[in-house]
């Protein structure tokens, strides 16, 4: 299922999976029904994918603990969802 990850976001995977990060959790079906939901264990530099992806995928901070991941990356043209990290606590 990993290998249907859109192009807009594979960058984005190799990248963190050649630093080390892991996939911890690969699903479809959420956020939409033809979404692909891949989730890692570490917290995105997501700096380092600014400008080097297209205009469609889109970053943000998830402060809410009942999601429990950091940071994610979303492709709004294919609908797919990188998620990565803890939720950190509030400060």
């Amino acid at each position: 299922m990993i290998d249907r990850l859109c192009a807009c976001l594979q960058g984005v995977l190799k990248t963190e999976i050649n630093r080390g990060n892991s996939v911890l959790e690969v699903s479809e079906g959420w956020p939409s029904a033809d979404s692909l939901f891949i989730s890692l264990s570490k917290d995105l530099n997501e700096r380092k994918y600014r400008g080097r992806v297209p205009s469609s995928v889109t970053f943000s901070i998830c402060a809410d603990p009942h999601y429990g991941w950091h940071n994610e990356c979303f492709c709004q043209t294919h609908k797919h969802l990188l998620v990565a990290g803890k939720t950190h606590g509030r400060k």
